[in-house]
């Protein structure tokens, strides 16, 4: 059996990142990295200080499912709580062997929102509105259900 070689062709980052959760003092993310991929947590909550958090063992699981597709589980509790009603700028940075970092605006703009230096999120207090979705299925006749919900959440941004 012939076993594929590592190629510099593939991106680094596959899928993601997807926010799964957000609480006061914990955030989890998932991420589909063609490498097991060193990253740190950027956290810009507007008017409030940065913080930045090196994802060791402790806040990310990398769980391989092929040669080039590692899921990252990133699970971190927070020392602080999150403000809440605030709009909360985040970034993942990727770091290199040689050190080079690159944030999302670098291996994914395509995920910003026209104008936005991040992706973004607010943790509210209430329920105002809930969108549900499933497994994207490409095949399928209809519309993409996740890209009208990125354009029914755009204007809010």
């Amino acid at each position: 059996m012939i076993l594929p070689t590592p190629s510099s062709d593939i991106p680094p980052v596959l899928a993601g990142p997807i926010l799964r959760r957000l609480e006061p003092q914990r955030l989890v993310l998932w991420l589909v990295g063609s490498e097991p991929l060193s990253l740190s947590l950027l956290l810009k909550p507007a008017g409030a200080a940065s913080q930045r958090l090196d994802l060791d063992d402790t806040h990310c699981r990398i769980v391989p499912i092929g040669l080039h597709a590692h899921i990252h589980l990133i699970d971190v509790e927070l020392d602080s709580p999150l403000p809440s009603e605030t709009v909360i700028h985040y970034d993942l940075i990727t770091r290199a062997a040689d050190g080079q970092e690159q944030g999302i605006a670098n291996w994914a703009p395509h995920l910003l929102h026209d104008g936005e230096p991040l992706p973004s999120m607010v943790l509210s207090t209430r329920t105002d509105n809930i969108m549900f979705g499933s497994c994207r299925k490409p095949h399928h006749a209809s519309k993409d259900g996740l890209a009208h919900a990125d354009s029914v959440l755009a204007p809010h941004i």
